[in-house]
């Protein structure tokens, strides 16, 4: 949002609007704040160096409503799942139901990667 883009939250609302067309009551809720800047360092670090960063840095800015809430988490693009399991740790401790994560993009399996992620 501080280089003026919010690709994220088009996102969501084409993946809210779709789900509205099956039935299903969906709404965006921007609900998590997180708390680090999208920096050269912190695209090329590597798994353990993004989760260094991204721990303590997520937070949730309103708790309304998530409580028993089955959420679908939306990024842009997913590089090692530190930020998607950063914020699906803060929903779950507001006893919200993350059953999903969707991406537009993700980088490539690769020795640089975490591997616990593709256990998962």
């Amino acid at each position: 949002m501080k280089r003026g883009r919010t690709q994220t939250l088009a996102l969501a609302q084409a993946v809210a609007e779709t789900l509205q067309r099956e039935g299903i009551d969906a709404h965006v809720q921007s609900a998590l704040r997180l708390n680090f800047s999208t920096t050269k360092a912190i695209r090329t670090a590597d798994a353990k160096g993004r989760m260094q960063r991204v721990h303590g840095n997520v937070a949730v800015k309103r708790a309304h409503g998530l409580s028993n809430r089955h959420v679908v988490l939306v990024d842009d693009i997913i590089t090692t799942g530190s930020t998607i399991r950063a914020c699906t740790k803060m929903l779950s401790a507001h006893q919200a139901h993350v059953v999903t994560a969707l991406t537009l993009a993700s980088t490539p399996c690769g020795p640089g990667l975490d591997a616990a992620m593709h256990e998962r």
